[in-house]
């Protein structure tokens, strides 16, 4: 893959999660984790949080990733069936879905089971690498911005 599609994949990623963060971040409520006592399960389960309790955690350095949604995943790990989902895991879930239908048939044959070729899979991690970076940074750049519209979901 050349300099200039990776760059516009970046760029697009980027588009996406700036949309993600706006569409994540000014529509779901924040929660909080606890533990609910069940002795066969450490999954625990989400609260909503009071404002209080969400305004202590908003002066951290990037709170989206302390904010819980209460969007769950499976861990399929014995005690602990639920992994709940953070703002920022939700959020990054979300780009990465969306960029991977959009994309993934040119990198990958799937009648196949394979890339197309050792560049396209050498490309494809390049470019999800630069996400996990990209997205902590902008968060943590517009993390008041971000903060303010979830604010206003209580």
């Amino acid at each position: 893959m050349d300099e200039m599609t990776k760059a516009r994949l970046t760029k697009e990623r980027f588009e996406m999660l700036k949309e993600k963060a706006y569409e994540v971040c000014s529509t779901l409520r924040p929660y909080e984790w606890y533990y609910d006592g069940c002795p066969y399960d450490r999954s625990g389960n989400v609260r909503k949080m009071t404002l209080e309790e969400f305004t202590e955690i908003s002066y951290y350095e990037n709170p989206l990733e302390e904010i819980y949604t209460n969007v769950s995943v499976a861990t399929f790990m014995s005690g602990y069936g639920l992994r709940w989902m953070t703002f920022g895991e939700y959020i990054k879930k979300e780009v990465e879905d969306e960029f991977n239908n959009k994309y993934m048939d040119k990198f990958y044959d799937f009648d196949e089971g394979e890339y197309y070729s050792d560049e396209h899979e050498i490309a494809e991690i390049e470019v999800e690498g630069n996400s996990e970076e990209m997205f902590d940074s902008f968060i943590i750049k517009n993390k008041d911005t971000y903060i303010q519209l979830i604010k206003n979901n209580f």
